[in-house]
């Protein structure tokens, strides 16, 4: 006979999740052209020149399109507006690291997620704010650093708590 399992799993909860780096990383681009971040031309000349690459670009028109992004764009004074900025509150952007010391001992959690939710166990992902597929939740931590339980404690139990409970975050 069969035992009950001590704990009665029903989902689970990542914050600001690695999920690929292939995946994470390439999306940066079509991400940054998603929000308006970049302009079409932009975008359209880094997709042609880098092909879906933009970590380990493989051509010089592919690198010039990168460095267009990561310097000009950066120092333009509408993108400094743009994003809040203060005039006079910092001097030229300069790109200062380019990867994280990290180390993965899992190369992907993307098995793991679809193992999860496709089992029926629901997932809350805090980050982004649109629903996905196969019990995925994104949501949004307003005012939070890229820890968010860190910077606002009270706002992620709660919305935690809401989850848990099948209530609209």
């Amino acid at each position: 006979m069969r035992q009950q399992p001590v704990i009665n799993l029903k989902g689970y909860l990542v914050g600001n999740p690695i999920t690929d780096p292939k995946f994470d990383e390439n999306y940066k681009i079509p991400s940054a052209h998603g929000f308006g971040i970049i302009s079409d031309q932009i975008y359209e000349s880094a997709v042609k020149n880098c092909k879906g690459d933009y970590v380990t670009p493989v051509n010089e028109m592919c690198v010039e399109v990168l460095h267009i992004i990561n310097n000009f764009w950066m120092n333009n004074n509408m993108t400094r507006k743009a994003i809040g900025i203060k005039e006079g509150t910092t001097s030229e952007w300069i790109q200062c690291n380019i990867g994280l010391p990290y180390t993965y001992e899992i190369p992907s959690s993307i098995p793991y997620h679809l193992n999860l939710t496709t089992r029926g166990y629901r997932a809350l992902v805090y980050r982004f704010t649109i629903e996905y597929t196969n019990n995925m939740t994104f949501a949004t931590v307003k005012g939070a650093g890229h820890t968010a339980p860190e910077y606002r404690p009270k706002e992620c139990f709660a919305m935690a708590q809401r989850w848990l409970d099948n209530e609209p975050l």
